[in-house]
């Protein structure tokens, strides 16, 4: 399975925070399930890094930068496909970055990890 993990999704697993529910941890460890992350969430996660400037998020970033250079995922990129996408999205959801993984899911065919509600109002599959 071809899984997604959303922005708070990648912090929360990555800080061991324990709002992470079971069945995401247990879908993120799944052999069986192939982990991507979105280029849209690496730069939203390190604009409010950025904007923060704090020790501990800039540990965050750093740890993100960790995890997705390693083989435990891979990065999804942004393709015009994927923008284009977002255009003829309904608009129940107006966080950019959060309509463009929704575009990603249904184009890429990916079960999305995400603790937003406004997720299920679009045909993705969602965990959480």
């Amino acid at each position: 399975m071809n899984v997604l993990l959303d922005s708070v999704a990648i912090l929360f697993w990555l800080s061991n925070d324990r709002r992470l529910p079971d069945e995401a941890r247990r879908l993120i460890v799944d052999p069986d399930s192939r982990l991507w992350v979105s280029a849209a969430s690496i730069w939203e996660i390190a604009i409010k890094a950025g904007l923060a400037r704090s020790p501990l998020s800039l540990e965050l970033l750093d740890a993100v930068r960790r995890f997705v250079g390693s083989s435990a995922c891979e990065v999804l990129p942004v393709t015009a496909q994927h923008a284009f996408r977002v255009a003829g999205l309904p608009m129940h959801h107006r966080d950019p970055f959060d309509r463009l993984l929704i575009a990603q899911c249904q184009l890429e065919g990916m079960t999305i990890v995400t603790n937003d509600s406004a997720f299920r109002k679009y045909e993705v599959d969602i965990r959480w």
